[in-house]
């Protein structure tokens, strides 16, 4: 865990990001600075870990849910396609099933 280049820069910052074992990065940054690099990491954790990655799962939970009301009603509108093409085979059938419990 080091900021000597940009690469292991980033990753150790994404690491932070999604708060997997941050505070090891936390305390390999301050043994070789000082504790005022602890201030970056609370900044970074605050901002970074609550803001930044809440942010990118809600974009994603929108996108699913879109998703989900595209399929409904692509499912909604095949449903009432069929419907209204075969609908004296359903109302018989519906009806052949209101007799058989009516019968019981």
């Amino acid at each position: 865990y080091n900021y000597d280049n940009a690469w292991t820069a980033f990753l150790a910052t994404f690491q932070v990001f999604t708060g997997e074992n941050w505070h090891l990065v936390m305390y390999a940054a301050v043994e070789g600075t000082s504790m005022w690099s602890a201030c970056y990491f609370i900044i970074v954790v605050v901002f970074g870990h609550y803001l930044l990655l809440n942010l990118f799962l809600a974009g994603i939970v929108r996108n699913v849910v879109d998703q989900h009301e595209t399929l409904r009603k692509r499912s909604s509108k095949k449903a009432a396609d069929k419907g209204t093409s075969g609908q004296g085979a359903v109302a018989g059938s519906r009806g052949a099933e209101n007799a058989a419990v009516t019968v019981d």
